[in-house]
């Protein structure tokens, strides 16, 4: 039995009690693949700026293996533009 997916992340850390993972550019395009494999709740997508562009923020929470989960997304700008869409 496989606990953990064996999918992309860009950064995993583990930080009071929470395993975060971090997903950018091309690793956030697995953002669906992490949550239909953890049976994650999508939180609505957010946008903040960088560098005077839009960015996006995807980001999912819940339980999986008895541990709290959090995978956050940060799509390269032309995705991020067609998840507001």
């Amino acid at each position: 039995m496989r606990l953990y997916p064996q999918l992309p992340a860009t950064i995993v850390e583990a930080r009071n009690g929470v395993l975060a993972v971090f997903l950018h550019d091309a690793d956030a395009d697995t953002f669906d693949a992490w949550v239909r494999e953890l049976g994650l709740e999508e939180w609505p997508p957010s946008e903040y700026e960088y560098r005077g562009e839009t960015h996006w923020k995807l980001k999912a929470v819940g339980r999986y293996a008895e541990v709290q989960v959090e995978v956050s997304a940060y799509p390269a700008p032309q995705r991020g533009s067609a998840v507001a869409a």
